[in-house]
């Protein structure tokens, strides 16, 4: 079984970081909010305003980044043959062994071989069709 890797971008990154830091300044404010001194100055209600805003921003920022994070997509691709096409053994253009079809790739639209034989690697190329 393959193990598929889902990488963030540096700007998700960034996302997370900003959304940490203002999770952590958000909670230090709330917190600042209940101490005596802030109390006795009247800016305890001004401190929990700012914490609260800061969680929810931060919090926000940081679902944001989840919810950009690339999703992984599975491309499959069926290659067609004609009907009247005779099934032959395909054999290496270097060295004449038989390529079984673990040997055959598909990359970028193009059909390549890969010989275990004498290790060529070479693109198949279709001849015309009139």
């Amino acid at each position: 079984m393959e193990k598929k890797k889902k990488v963030l971008s540096a700007f998700n990154i960034a996302l997370i970081i900003i959304g940490a830091i203002l999770v952590f300044f958000g909670v230090l404010f709330a917190w600042a909010s209940t101490s005596v001194e802030s109390k006795t100055q009247g800016t305890s209600s001004v401190n929990l305003c700012v914490g609260i805003i800061g969680i929810i921003v931060g919090i926000g920022l940081i679902a944001l980044a989840k919810y950009r994070q690339k999703k992984e997509i599975e491309i499959i691709q069926k290659i067609d043959i004609p009907g009247d096409t005779k099934l032959e053994g395909l054999k290496c253009k270097n060295c004449g062994a038989p390529v079984d079809k673990e040997s055959i790739e598909v990359k970028a639209g193009a059909v390549f071989v890969h010989c275990h034989y004498c290790g060529a690697i070479y693109q198949i190329e279709e001849e015309p069709k009139w």
